[in-house]
């Protein structure tokens, strides 16, 4: 018989012309072989960390997606001649009138910021304080307002969920959140997941890691069950968002 034609080795080259598959195949080779001889340390080492697990994390960073999130710029005139000048003083349920009459001008997608303006009237407080936040603090007061009005949509079945607790995907990992779309009352389709620390994690370099290592690793394993490959995951620590699309760039691994 004649010998089975080998399945051909997908690659991806960049801009420069370079080929990168073969690169970060050895990189990750050599990633797994020193996990097995010596381990890393998670604050310095946690890209290598990663990479025995075939995860690699960009070192860059990128305002693609920044870019993108653009208001319209007579809204955008009308939220900061709405919100100049607004202290403890300012009534609340004034602010929200006027901020109704924008919907009738908006597009669906504009709609999510006036979501956030009226969730954040309704939590933050008329003064900065200066006591440190807790992570549940965190979470209902400030992260989920923002969140919600773009990852929580019950008119579509997705849903953005606070759990704190193992999941279907995650074995014996708790995210704090998953983003969900559900099909039927019971069934769903997981499409990321979501960590949150206070600001004061933020001198805390090897629980932020974790949380990395933790989002990182819960990605790749539901995003190998997925059709189309691909999860979003959040990590939030006090002020400072930063989402990751994870895609699966080889699909013969």
């Amino acid at each position: 018989m004649p010998p089975t034609p080998s399945q051909a080795q997908p690659t991806y080259t960049l801009v420069n012309n370079f080929e990168v598959v073969g690169p970060l195949k050895e990189y990750i080779n050599y990633c797994k072989q020193n996990s097995e001889r010596k381990g890393f340390f998670v604050k310095s080492e946690t890209h290598h960390l990663l990479a025995s697990k075939s995860i690699i994390l960009p070192r860059t960073k990128t305002k693609e997606y920044e870019s993108k999130a653009v208001v319209d710029d007579s809204i955008h005139a009308e939220l900061t001649k709405l919100t100049r000048g607004v202290d403890g003083k300012s009534n609340r349920f004034t602010l929200k009138k006027e901020l109704a009459k924008m919907y009738g001008k908006v597009t669906e997608d504009d709609q999510i910021i006036l979501d956030i303006y009226f969730n954040c009237l309704n939590k933050l407080s008329n003064f900065k304080k200066t006591e440190e936040i807790s992570e549940m603090e965190l979470t209902t007061n400030y992260v989920d307002p923002v969140l919600s009005p773009k990852f929580h949509s019950p008119e579509n079945n997705k849903h953005l969920i606070w759990l704190n607790r193992k999941e279907d995907n995650t074995e014996h990992l708790r995210p704090d959140a998953m983003m969900k779309r559900f099909h039927r009352k019971l069934f769903g389709t997981t499409l990321g997941y979501c960590e949150v620390k206070p600001p004061d994690a933020q001198k805390d370099v090897d629980s932020l890691c974790t949380d990395l290592i933790r989002l990182a690793i819960l990605s790749r394993k539901l995003m190998l069950r997925k059709a189309n490959h691909v999860v979003c995951s959040l990590q939030a620590v006090g002020k400072k968002f930063n989402i990751r699309n994870f895609p699966r760039h080889n699909h013969h691994e």
